[in-house]
């Protein structure tokens, strides 16, 4: 009987098992997840050196101001909502140009940020309804500064699509679409190049759960790099052993930016004193930087993230039978009491 009881117990704590292991969350809703439906184009401006229009690349004069205008086309066949804005060029950690609000250091003189230039409709920003398989243009103003500048003014026209209502998923995650049209504005025929500089040495920092080597770059220039490779090596100082390495190509990096370049480890740097030699090189000038220096890992850094990298190592169906047996445990004991508590109430019947 108990053992009836038993087979029993475990196939329904078995059932309930896998039914917690293939149970998945609810996906959120997403938002035209295969095609973003939508256009931009720019109209021809004055002083544009680019003639199909695909980007503005000004070279014009100080205290000029420029008119044009930025059509969006929604090729859907429902109104949807746009909005529309300059953003200055910036550099990731991946070290490629991207565009947001924010990127820049404070080496940029402020007389060329292109928040400070640029105007749509005669704002920073405006949102716009475009109706179903139409086009829609907004008018975009460019003031220059009243003093020349030297260097690059590099930025992008920027258009996001708004996720409209009930497609929002509370802690899920909804597609939205972006649209980045160039902009270029220099004034000088005499730019500065571009200077990678660190005043703050590199060093190993926990991030996940992962250890990660992170070294933090400026380029305090107005100038860009629009392709570069670089090479990483990093060595445990006691035995000379190469921990890690990396090489990349076709890199870019924004004028007056900074970014911090990251190189994940794969395996648990143990703790002790590390060298590190980051090399970057312009490929157009053939100009390099090679940065270097001693960092330490601590003892404690290094157990931690052990730890914690053995755990998230271990597969799920691991953790699923470890909470199998523990549930098979937990039955027995169960049973076991059950079956000494079911003796004790016969011994004492049996005794009346």
């Amino acid at each position: 009987m108990i053992g009836r009881k038993l087979w029993s117990s475990l196939a329904i704590a078995t059932a309930a098992l896998g039914a917690l292991g293939v149970a998945k969350p609810a996906a959120a809703a997403d938002y035209s997840n295969s095609n973003p439906e939508m256009g931009v184009m720019l109209s021809s401006i004055e002083d544009d050196t680019d003639t199909n229009n695909s980007t503005w690349e000004l070279n014009t004069k100080p205290g000029k101001v420029l008119h044009g205008a930025v059509s969006v086309q929604n090729t859907s066949n429902e109104s949807a909502k746009y909005t529309v804005s300059f953003e200055q060029a910036r550099t990731n950690s991946q070290m490629n140009i991207m565009y947001s609000n924010g990127g820049t250091n404070k080496s940029l003189d402020p007389n060329m940020k292109l928040s400070k230039i640029a105007k749509v409709d005669g704002k920073d920003s405006a949102t716009i309804t475009v109706p179903a398989n139409s086009t829609t243009a907004l008018p975009v103003t460019l003031t220059m500064p009243a003093k020349e500048f030297d260097g690059h003014i590099l930025g992008s026209v920027v258009v996001t699509k708004q996720v409209p209502k009930g497609y929002k998923v509370k802690d899920g995650f909804t597609n939205q679409f972006m649209y980045t049209k160039t902009v270029q504005i220099t004034e000088s025929i005499v730019n500065p190049t571009a200077v990678l500089t660190n005043t703050k040495k590199g060093g190993v920092k926990v991030v996940a759960g992962q250890q990660e080597f992170q070294l933090r770059i400026k380029n305090n220039e107005p100038s860009y790099i629009g392709n570069m490779k670089m090479s990483a090596k990093i060595t445990y100082k006691k035995t000379g052993d190469v921990v890690l390495t990396d090489k990349q190509t076709g890199r870019s990096v924004a004028p007056n930016s900074s970014f911090t370049y990251r190189l994940p480890s794969e395996r648990v740097m143990r703790a002790g004193k590390y060298h590190y030699v980051v090399t970057m090189t312009n490929e157009k000038t053939k100009k390099s930087w090679t940065f270097s220096n001693d960092f330490v890992v601590s003892q404690a850094s290094a157990t931690s993230v052990g730890i914690g990298r053995s755990i998230a190592f271990i597969p799920t169906w691991i953790w699923q039978l470890l909470a199998l047996f523990l549930v098979l445990i937990g039955f027995l004991f169960f049973l076991l009491w059950k079956r000494r508590k079911d003796e004790d109430d016969e011994d004492e019947a049996n005794a009346k």
